[in-house]
Parts: structure tokens; C-alpha cells; sequence
């Protein structure tokens, strides 16, 4: 199928708007025995092995690359799983410096704000455990209010004195 399209383009004037001229524009020739374009390529093996093989590359390089990128992931979320279940020993590395490295990097400075946070909270209990014992077998009488006068803590030797009272 072989073919010519013209275009007639009248230009006017701005003030009269009279025809002035014509413009003859030849767009192409289609012709089967002859393509153009992207079909030639497709016809000529010397063009089309090196575009196949583009995008053969690009492909493994996109699944490369996604695999990578799953892989570093799922390092993250088992880095956040373990930081949730309370374990703070586990190494965390950032193995690359784009975005990923640096939610790993995050993930690692959380992990020992997390760490240092746990450690003193879990000192402070022992600590205050250790002073509960030693006011539950004081012989004085121990008690602890809050601001707003509410109990927090009686020891026993109180606690017998009030019972008796009653």
C-alpha cells in the first residue's frame, strides 16, 4: 500500500483575513515493501539483535535490582521485628548508602536509644524493688502518697498499726 498526503495550509493576513498563500506539505510515503521507522527495524536483523538485546540487559538489571532491593528490606523488617520483641544485642549494618542504608542506619540508632532507655528503666525497677523490700520489713511505720493524697505505698508494719486501730 503506497501513498502521498498533502496538506493544503491557507495562511491569512491579520487584518483582512484574504487568502495570501498556499502551503504544500508532503508528511511521508507509506510503503509496505519499503517501512520506516521502527518497522524497518524490525526487518533488518542488524538493528534489531542490539534492541533485543538492550532490552534483555534492562530486564535482568530491573530484576537484579528488585531483588536487592526486596532483600534489604526484609533485612529491615527483621531488624524491626526483633528491636519489637525487645532484643537490642542483634547488629544492624547499613550495607549501602541510598535509602534503604539509611533506614538501616536509623533502625541502628534506634536500636540504642531503645537499648540505653530499656537498661535504665530495667535498673530503676530493680532499684525501686530493692527499696520496697527493704520499707516491707522496716519496723517504722512507711507510707507513700501522691500529690493529689492518694496511697501509693503502705508497708506491712503500717499496715498491722491500722488494722489494729480499727
Amino acid at each position: 500500500m503506497a501513498g502521498r498526503v498533502d496538506v493544503h495550509h491557507p495562511v491569512h493576513l491579520a487584518q483582512g483575513g484574504e487568502h495570501r498563500q498556499s502551503i504544500r506539505v508532503r508528511v511521508g510515503r507509506f510503503d509496505e515493501e519499503h517501512p520506516v521507522g521502527l518497522a524497518a527495524g524490525l526487518h533488518n536483523p542488524w538493528l534489531a539483535a542490539p534492541a533485543a538485546v538492550s532490552v534483555l540487559l534492562t530486564g535482568w538489571a530491573g530484576v537484579r535490582w528488585v531483588g536487592r532491593l526486596r532483600g534489604a528490606l526484609q533485612r529491615a523488617v527483621t531488624a524491626a521485628d526483633t528491636l519489637a520483641s525487645g532484643q537490642f544485642e542483634q547488629e544492624i549494618h547499613a550495607r549501602t548508602n541510598d535509602e534503604v542504608g539509611d533506614l538501616m542506619r536509623a533502625l541502628r540508632r534506634m536500636q540504642i536509644r531503645l537499648g540505653h532507655a530499656h537498661s535504665d528503666a530495667t535498673q530503676r525497677a530493680a532499684d525501686g524493688q530493692r527499696i520496697r523490700q527493704a520499707l516491707d520489713v522496716a519496723a517504722a511505720n512507711v507510707m507513700v502518697a501522691s500529690p493529689d493524697h492518694h496511697i501509693i505505698y503502705a508497708n506491712r508494719s503500717l499496715s498491722a498499726m491500722l488494722s489494729t486501730a480499727q
